[in-house]
C-alpha cells in the first residue's frame, strides 16, 4: 500500500485505521492530498496515540500512532480542515480512542 500510488483523481479518500511509522505515513498523506480532485474529500481515521494509556485496544507501539493535531500538522494548510477530534468509541473491553480528521481539497481558482 505505502509503495503504489493512486492512479486518478478521486472525489473521496478513506484512510481508516493505517499505522505506519511517521515518514510512511506522511508519504501516504501526500499522496492521498495529489490524488484528490477539486472539493475532494480526505477522511484520516485511526487509534489515537493516547490510546494505549486511557483507551482499549489497537496498536500498543506510540511510535505509529497519531492525534488530531498531528494529521493537522501533515496536512501543512494543503486542506480545509472540517474535523480534528478525538472520538471515543465503545467496544466489549471498553472505550477506545481515535484520532479523526476530515478535510477537503480547495475548489479550482481559489
Amino acid at each position: 500500500m505505502t509503495a503504489d500510488s493512486f492512479d486518478g483523481g478521486y472525489d473521496l479518500i478513506l484512510l481508516a485505521f493505517l499505522h505506519f511509522p511517521p515518514p510512511q505515513r506522511r508519504a501516504l498523506l501526500d499522496r492521498a492530498i495529489n490524488s484528490l480532485k477539486p472539493e475532494g474529500i480526505l477522511i484520516f481515521l485511526g487509534h489515537d496515540a493516547i490510546n494505549p494509556d486511557e483507551g482499549v485496544g489497537g496498536p500498543q507501539d506510540k511510535e505509529i500512532l497519531y492525534t488530531p493535531t498531528d494529521l493537522v500538522e501533515e496536512i501543512d494548510g494543503r486542506l480545509e480542515i472540517r474535523i480534528a477530534e478525538r472520538r471515543y468509541r465503545e467496544t466489549d473491553a471498553g472505550t477506545a480512542i481515535d484520532a479523526l480528521v476530515v478535510a477537503s481539497k480547495p475548489p479550482l481558482g481559489s
